[in-house]
C-alpha cells in the first residue's frame, strides 16, 4: 500500500515541531508497518523541485515559501507524480489546506484529513488579548453593515464556507482528531457533524535514546519548547519568568523555537525588553535540529508549555519521553496527556501568577518532581509500548488499499 503525505511542513526543511514532527513521527511508524510512503513538503529556499530519500519515506521537496503558493504548486507536482506512481491515500493536514486542489483534481484518490489546529481558532485564541474596546468596535462596525458578526469571538462560524481548511475537512474520505477538545471545537464552530470526527492519538515514535537520558543530578535548566508566539503563551510566560528566576538563583532558561512576529513586532524583542536584566539568564536558542533538542531535553529539570491553545503536542510527550518534569497549560487538548499533579503539573496560561507557581513547585520538590517524571515516562510506555503503531489507524488505513 502506497500513502502519500502533503504537508507544508516536514523534516529537515522547514519542520520545528507541530506538524513537521507529527509526520516525522507518522512516516517513522507507518513504514515500521511494511506500508510505502511519499512524503510531499516544502523547500522555502529553493527554485526547483527535488528528492530526498529519507530514513523513513521519500521526500519530494517543493519550492515555496508559504502555504498558499504549496498549495498551488504541489498539486501540479502531484499529478506528475501520479503519471509513474499507484497513490492509496492521500493524508494531509487541514492547516494550510495543503492537498485541498489535488483532492478536487482527484476526487477519487482517498483523502484522509488529520486536525491539528485550524486558523480561525489560532487567530481566535490569540485575540484573547485585544482590548474589550476593539472587539466592541468590530461589532458595531458590522451592525453598521447590515449583519450581526461578532467574528472570532462569535460561537458558531459566519464565515466558514470561505474558509480553506473547513473545506478540505468537508472533503475528506475519513476525517481525524487526535483529541475531544479539537472535535468539540469543529462540531460547535464549524458545525462539523460529531460522527464525521473520529477522535484518534497522533502516533509518537519511541525513540529510546529519550527514554534513556538520566533523569537525576541534571543541572539546573528550565526549557521552553515552541515557536515564541502570542499562542505559545508568552505574554504570560513572560511576565511569570521573573518570579521563577527570583526564587530560583543559578538557573538557567532556555526558549527553543524560531522567533514570530504580532503587528510588526517580534516576540523576542519583546520579551527581552520586558525582561530586562533576567535577560542575563536567558538562552534564545532560536529552532533546533532534532538531535540539538534531545540534548536540551536531557539537561531540563522543568519543560515549560504556556500555550493558550494546543491540540496533541508532541513536545509534551517527547518532555515527558526524555524525563523533564512537565508543566503546561489547562487547555485544549494537553489534559488528556497529562493526569494533573500524578504526571505533570497544569495552569491556566493567561494567569502569570499560576505559571511560576508550577513551575517553582517542581523545581523546590525534587522528590515529587523525580515521581511525576517516573510516571510520566511509564505512561508513556505502557501506552505505546516499544515500536507501537495505533491498531485502530492501521485499520483506517488498510480499508483503503487499492480501492
Amino acid at each position: 500500500m502506497h500513502i502519500v503525505l502533503i504537508s507544508y511542513e516536514f523534516p529537515p526543511v522547514t519542520a520545528t515541531g507541530g506538524i513537521g514532527s507529527y509526520m516525522y513521527h507518522l512516516s517513522a511508524l507507518i513504514t515500521k508497518a511494511g506500508y510505502k510512503v511519499t512524503v510531499f513538503s516544502a523547500n522555502p529556499d529553493a527554485t526547483n523541485v527535488s528528492v530526498l530519500e529519507q530514513p523513513f519515506c521519500t521526500n519530494w521537496l517543493v519550492p515555496a515559501q508559504n502555504n498558499e503558493t504549496f498549495r498551488m504548486v504541489v498539486a501540479d507536482v502531484f499529478e506528475l507524480f501520479l503519471k509513474t506512481n499507484k497513490v492509496d491515500l492521500i493524508e494531509s493536514p487541514e492547516v494550510g489546506a495543503c492537498a485541498l486542489f489535488i483532492k478536487e483534481r482527484f476526487p477519487h484518490i482517498p483523502l484522509l484529513v488529520k486536525m491539528h489546529t485550524p486558523g480561525v481558532l489560532i487567530t481566535k485564541v490569540s485575540n484573547s488579548y485585544l482590548p474589550l474596546a476593539k472587539k466592541i468596535r468590530f461589532v458595531a462596525g458590522a451592525l453598521k453593515k447590515g449583519k450581526i458578526d461578532a467574528g472570532y469571538w462569535a460561537r458558531d462560524d459566519k464565515n466558514r464556507d470561505t474558509d480553506l481548511e473547513y473545506r478540505i475537512c468537508m472533503l475528506a474520505d475519513t476525517l481525524l482528531s487526535p483529541s475531544t477538545a479539537l472535535k468539540k471545537w469543529a462540531s460547535q464552530f464549524w458545525g462539523l457533524p460529531p460522527k464525521r470526527i473520529i477522535v484518534l492519538p497522533n502516533p509518537f515514535s519511541m525513540e529510546e535514546d529519550l527514554f534513556e537520558l538520566p533523569l537525576e543530578n541534571r543541572p539546573d535548566v528550565i526549557s521552553f519548547v515552541g515557536k515564541l508566539s502570542v499562542l505559545k503563551g508568552m505574554k504570560a510566560f513572560t511576565k511569570a519568568i521573573p518570579a521563577i528566576l527570583q526564587k530560583n538563583k543559578g538557573y538557567k532558561l532556555f526558549l527553543v523555537g524560531r522567533d514570530e512576529s504580532e503587528n510588526g513586532q517580534s516576540m523576542k524583542n519583546y520579551m527581552q525588553k520586558k525582561l530586562g536584566e533576567y535577560n542575563k539568564d536567558i538562552i534564545y536558542a532560536g529552532a533546533l535540529n532534532k538531535e540539538e533538542l534531545k540534548l536540551i531535553y536531557g539537561q531540563s529539570k522543568v519543560c515549560v508549555f504556556p500555550s493558550l491553545w494546543e491540540n496533541y503536542p508532541t513536545v509534551v510527550l517527547e518532555a515527558m519521553a526524555a524525563g523533564a518534569a512537565v508543566s503546561a497549560s489547562n487547555v485544549g487538548g494537553i489534559p488528556e496527556l497529562i493526569t494533573q499533579g500524578v504526571t505533570g503539573l497544569l495552569f491556566n496560561p493567561l494567569k502569570p501568577g499560576q505559571i511560576a507557581s508550577a513551575v517553582n513547585k517542581l523545581l523546590e520538590n525534587d522528590e515529587m518532581r523525580l515521581e511525576m517524571v517516573k510516571a510520566a515516562r511509564d505512561k508513556l510506555f505502557n501506552k505505546m509500548g516499544d515500536g507501537y503503531f495505533d491498531n485502530e489507524l492501521l485499520r483506517i488505513y488498510t480499508k483503503y488499499k487499492s480501492l
